[in-house]
């Protein structure tokens, strides 16, 4: 592990002056005693947390702010950095980051000293005015390409010449977007994008399936470590070729394609038509006919499509499910429930009503998605041992 010069000031790591063994202790005590304090008689339930094996360089996406020269402090220098812990309008400019690529700080740099040759200002949060708000940086771990988002309030003529620029000193850059967001929101998404170079996506493999990637789409940040997060769910699941899965909030399939290769057929649900997009081309890229793919909300197609499943696969923001979302889960009465969970309390707020309505606790088994932060991803197994009609 390398302890990074930028720590503790930059808000990317929390933990990094603490050895990663000592690391998983913490995070797998804290969650045992944050469950165990809700379910005391499920504590037996709970497997050792599964540590990454890398804690460097693991990221595959990263946002990068642009900060110094911006209409208000004209004589600062322009860097690319990330936010200051604990505040959203202050960024540390990066000498190394040791979370992403070690090419990507080079990236950084080149752009930086370009745009601060051109003359280019830098956004302010309070006055919404300037040009240059975030660098997304999304790089394969399995291809070595990279795909860069300029998220901008305006665009400028030498975005072409920024990009060829770096294509020239980074054959390895596949694609780069630019991105128009006007709005005062601290967010780099936005629907207004335009391909300056190369083709609108990334692909990133994964087990032997590959997994095309628009600029906005979701895919778990950790590669290397989504495949230990996918074998447990794929375990848990214990599928056969006669199994129908529904997977919610299914992203860009990479569940639900994961678990095909074992069901008999793959639902996935999701609101975001780009992610759905993304679902259906990997679909067809790793010739799973098995599956099918629906731009939805999940409450609603909970409701209004009476779909069998053996298998639902629940994997939600942060915030857990909409209560009637939940409810509607239970009312399913699917053989078998896996909630994989990135917000413990969230998973501890929903899992009362998935036990009131039939189901059973099996299996709790925590997984490290970010060495160096205080985050896991929590992967559950419930299985349905009563009805709902037959407990009325």
């Amino acid at each position: 592990m390398s302890l990074c010069a930028h720590f503790p000031l930059c808000g990317g790591c929390q933990k990094r002056d603490i050895p990663y063994p000592q690391q998983l202790l913490e995070k797998e005590t804290q969650f045992t005693q944050l469950f165990t304090s809700h379910f005391p008689d499920f504590a037996p339930l709970i497997q050792p947390i599964l540590g990454c094996t890398l804690q460097d360089y693991f990221r595959n996406k990263m946002e990068f702010s642009f900060g110094g020269t911006d209409p208000s402090e004209p004589e600062q220098n322009l860097f690319l950095g990330l936010k200051k812990r604990g505040r959203f309008d202050a960024i540390i400019p990066l000498e190394h980051c040791y979370l992403h690529s070690p090419t990507t700080q080079d990236i950084l740099a080149t752009t930086a000293a370009f745009f601060a040759e051109k003359k280019i200002t830098t956004w302010n949060y309070y006055t919404n005015e300037g040009t240059l708000r975030y660098l997304t940086v999304r790089h394969s771990k399995t291809t070595g390409e990279f795909l860069l988002i300029l998220v901008v309030s305006q665009y400028a003529p030498c975005f072409q010449d920024w990009a060829q620029t770096l294509k020239t000193q980074f054959p390895q850059i596949k694609s780069i977007v630019v991105a128009l967001q006007t709005t005062q929101s601290d967010t780099a998404y936005t629907d207004h994008t335009t391909v300056l170079l190369g083709e609108p996506f990334l692909e990133e493999e994964l087990d032997g399936l590959t997994f095309r990637l628009s600029p906005y789409s979701f895919f778990q940040t950790n590669t290397h470590q989504a495949k230990v997060l996918y074998k447990t769910i794929e375990s848990f699941a214990n599928l056969n070729n006669t199994d129908t899965v529904l997977d919610l909030y299914c992203g860009t399939g990479t569940i639900g394609l994961y678990l095909a290769r074992k069901a008999g057929k793959v639902i996935g649900v999701d609101e975001n038509p780009h992610s759905i997009a993304n679902a259906q081309k990997n679909a067809e890229i790793n010739r799973l006919s098995n599956t099918l793919f629906l731009t939805e909300n999940v409450k609603n197609f909970l409701k209004f499509n009476p779909v069998h499943a053996d298998c639902i696969v629940i994997d939600p923001p942060r915030d857990g499910l909409a209560p009637k979302a939940l409810k509607r889960v239970v009312e399913r009465q699917a053989n078998q429930v896996i909630y994989v969970s990135c917000n413990p309390k969230s998973l501890l707020r929903d899992l009362p009503v998935l036990l009131q309505g039939g189901y059973t606790l099996e299996a709790i088994q925590p997984v490290d998605m970010f060495p160096h932060s205080g985050h896991i991803e929590v992967v559950t197994k419930l299985i349905l041992t009563h009805s709902l009609s037959h407990s009325r």
